[in-house]
């Protein structure tokens, strides 16, 4: 587990720095200081990279999922955001699903 974390870090430390590249005056892209990972790959997110499939299997985070969303979840793509230190706008927990792409329970 602890590999994993190192492994999920460095790949974030390493597309924070990609994107970084192409926004010089560190407008963001959700909000100054405020970036989306999705929005950084054509599919809208990042499973791409073996580091990323980490998070699937997280019993920590999962444990977090399931208590803050005990009606059900379900994970969809795959991006995520990220902000850097000292911005002042922040986004809540949210889904990105509008109900019209909400998958159907099974």
């Amino acid at each position: 587990p602890e590999d994993a974390c190192s492994e999920i870090l460095q790949a974030c430390r390493a597309m924070e720095a990609q994107m970084l590249q192409y926004d010089a005056d560190r407008i963001g892209c959700r909000d100054p200081g405020r970036y989306s990972f999705g929005a950084a790959a054509r599919s809208g997110g990042l499973l791409h990279l073996p580091s990323w499939r980490h998070m699937l299997d997280c019993k920590p985070v999962l444990a977090v999922l399931d208590a803050a969303l005990s009606q059900g979840w379900r994970y969809t793509g795959g991006g995520g955001d990220f902000v850097r230190g000292g911005t002042v706008n922040f986004q809540a927990l949210h889904s990105d699903l509008g109900a019209g792409r909400v998958p159907p329970a099974q």
